[in-house]
């Protein structure tokens, strides 16, 4: 009774272990630090276990206006991104927000693509995105600037 305990115990395991893998991940990042403005832009994706077929991204832009750059520019930039937010509201699966101190702007869009239509899917890719796998991802941010890892 004792082995076949240990043998179910086993098969568990094994089965957590190599059923249960996380999602592959990449996360890329561009600086940007000017007379008028430092800022990062963050992208983290989320991959299936093999890193063919992206499942999530996670979109995160810091800007601080540091230049010559009048308040009223700034608010604008921000209405801009508070347009954008309400345009994906009705989107399933996609998550923005937008949030606006002092002179620093940070939005944030969280995009779930299992639960997207294929509307909401047109409209948030590029033909240039669609059908990339792990490493496809990594080429075109990397060839835009970004650094990956």
């Amino acid at each position: 009774m004792k082995k076949l305990m240990m043998l179910g115990l086993f098969i568990v395991t094994a089965v957590i272990l190599t059923g249960c893998g996380k999602e592959k991940s990449l996360t890329c990042t561009y600086t940007l630090d000017t007379n008028e403005v430092k800022g990062t832009m963050e992208y983290s994706f989320s991959f299936d276990k093999k890193g063919e077929s992206l499942t999530k991204y996670d979109k995160k832009d810091t800007a601080e206006y540091i230049g010559d750059k009048k308040e009223e520019e700034i608010e604008e930039i921000y209405q801009s991104g508070l347009k954008a937010c309400e345009d994906l509201k009705d989107f399933k699966g996609v998550k923005c927000d937008i949030e606006k101190e002092n002179r620093k702007i940070i939005a944030h869009v969280e995009v779930k693509l299992k639960e997207l239509d294929s509307d909401s899917t047109d409209v948030l890719f590029t033909q240039e995105a669609e059908n990339k796998d792990y490493e496809g991802f990594k080429s075109m941010m990397e060839q835009t600037g970004f650094t990956c890892k």
